[in-house]
């Protein structure tokens, strides 16, 4: 049985949304009233230290690295048994006291034997199985398990290694090169990486830059049909999660989270709350120095955006997202490269 791991819920404060509201207003009446929202403080000539002169040959081959294993593929092994770092395909079953018990079943189930992602002791007692054998495994939940029917019980899993596979890794070499990038050398893709991670670390630093402009302005009110916008996607997205793991809500908080409703609630106002602050400060700079975005702009950004991010076309992007919010991101981009632009760079650590 699977030990269930949470990943951070992704709370889904998209910056990328115009302050319109439920109103209908435009975009530029939006931005006309922004001084019913903000008092804007002090956005040019902020100090800050960059952060892309960091970027070491040393982050280059650790970020490669990540590349190669991300293209790794599965080769099957007939030759020896389970060793650490295989993928096991398995299928088991679960039994207390001898009756199968819920969710404890599956069928040709890939496990990476040192994953840890099955309860304590499963994975390690696979090592050294052969392609074919059958085996019992004795196993004792741990006494904090989920289940309270499970929790400290010893139960056998009956165990079926159907077949056994190894990753394979790929070397960075003029092949892997050619066929995975647009360059032509190992040289030409390295210094890639490296430029995208320059890119990377500039957008830290715009979001720094922008973090320290709400701090210097005064929000004389939030619009609250945004705030709620947001705080609407969080509650989603947490129902979503608690679904998954067949819990309600308040439930899922606090087995994973150690959480309350509460909690939740003010973490939700306060992520909302942030998110706004941020895009409040973005319009008040855009009417304070007349930036807006041209169609030529709008559509070099979609193409960009499209390529990084993995769509086939700018259409795809469109279709998922909606053109507001592409445009509405376009325009914070420019904005954040007016404020990096007008900042100053310090060499200070």
């Amino acid at each position: 049985m699977k030990k269930l791991k949470f990943k951070l819920l992704p709370l889904a404060l998209v910056s990328v949304m115009l302050l319109s509201g439920c109103s209908g207003s435009s975009d530029s009446a939006t931005i006309k009233n922004i001084d019913q929202y903000i008092t804007l403080g002090q956005y040019k000539g902020l100090e800050y230290t960059p952060s892309a002169a960091d970027v070491t040959d040393e982050d280059v081959e650790k970020e490669i690295q990540n590349i190669l294993s991300s293209s790794k593929t599965t080769s099957e092994v007939k030759d020896r048994s389970i060793k650490e770092g295989d993928i096991a395909n398995i299928d088991y079953e679960g039994l207390l006291d001898g009756v199968a018990f819920e969710g404890g079943t599956a069928k040709a189930y890939d496990l990476k034997i040192g994953s840890n992602s099955f309860i304590p002791g499963f994975e390690s007692q696979l090592i050294g199985v052969n392609a074919g054998e059958k085996v019992n495994l004795d196993i004792t939940f741990p006494a904090d398990y989920q289940s309270a029917d499970l929790a400290g019980k010893d139960v056998v899993f009956a165990v079926t290694v159907n077949a056994i596979k190894e990753e394979v890794v790929p070397e960075l070499t003029t092949d892997f090169v050619t066929k995975n990038s647009k360059f032509q050398t190992v040289e030409e893709y390295k210094n890639d990486v490296k430029t995208n991670l320059q890119t990377q670390a500039a957008s830290g630093d715009k979001m720094i830059l922008l973090d320290m402009i709400v701090s210097k302005s005064t929000i004389i009110k939030y619009p609250q049909d945004q705030l709620n916008k947001y705080i609407e996607t969080m509650n989603k997205d947490l129902e979503q999660n608690a679904t998954q793991y067949q819990m309600k809500p308040e439930e899922f908080l606090s087995t994973y989270l150690q959480m309350t409703m509460e909690d939740f609630n003010a973490e939700t106002k306060t992520r909302a709350e942030k998110t706004v602050a941020q895009e409040l400060v973005m319009l008040g700079i855009s009417k304070s120095e007349n930036i807006t975005v041209s169609d030529s702009e709008y559509k070099a950004s979609l193409e960009k955006y499209a390529k990084n991010f993995g769509f086939k076309s700018s259409k795809d992007m469109i279709a998922q997202y909606g053109e507001d919010t592409m445009k509405n991101q376009t325009l914070f981009d420019k904005i954040l490269d007016f404020v990096i632009e007008n900042a100053v760079a310090s060499n200070k650590k």
